[in-house]
């Protein structure tokens, strides 16, 4: 099987798994090719990367509104930070999906704690095992005081 053939394989068997920006799916083709041989140059990765975002089987945005889907009910704006930072996208759509996580914030906060412990805390150390809970989680530290302290007062 030609070698450009076998790449454009292992392309679209890693789109079909799960969605993936431009850069990610670049680096990974690139070390694939690298691996299986030496004929294949970047000029071919981007070639096919270009083929696969004409036919839309690749797209930036969609990749962060997967990311956004998988992970924003379980973690904070400081950790999806982090992840979006690691899809290697354009800054402008990590910051437009960042100020959208944060008007949601207090709310995911309030979920994911209530998960997790049932009861409000009863004391001081209670209290703090909550709010570390959620400061790990990647909830800014106002938040996971806000939060906990509403269910103390509640």
């Amino acid at each position: 099987m030609d070698n450009k053939l076998k790449l454009r394989n292992k392309a679209l068997k890693l789109i079909s798994y799960k969605e993936y920006s431009v850069n990610n799916l670049s680096e990974k083709l690139y070390s694939y090719a690298k691996n299986l041989t030496d004929d294949i140059n970047k000029d071919d990765v981007n070639e096919l990367l270009e083929e696969f975002k004409e036919k839309r089987w690749v797209s930036d945005a969609r990749a962060v509104e997967s990311l956004v889907n998988q992970k924003s009910s379980r973690y904070g704006l400081s950790r999806m930070k982090v992840e979006l930072k690691k899809l290697k996208v354009c800054e402008n759509i990590v910051q437009s999906t960042l100020s959208e996580l944060a008007s949601t914030e207090f709310k995911r906060a309030e979920l994911v704690l209530k998960k997790k412990y049932l009861s409000p805390p009863v004391d001081y150390n209670e209290s703090c095992k909550q709010k570390n809970y959620l400061f790990r989680r990647g909830f800014v530290l106002d938040v996971c005081n806000s939060v906990v302290n509403k269910r103390v007062s509640n």
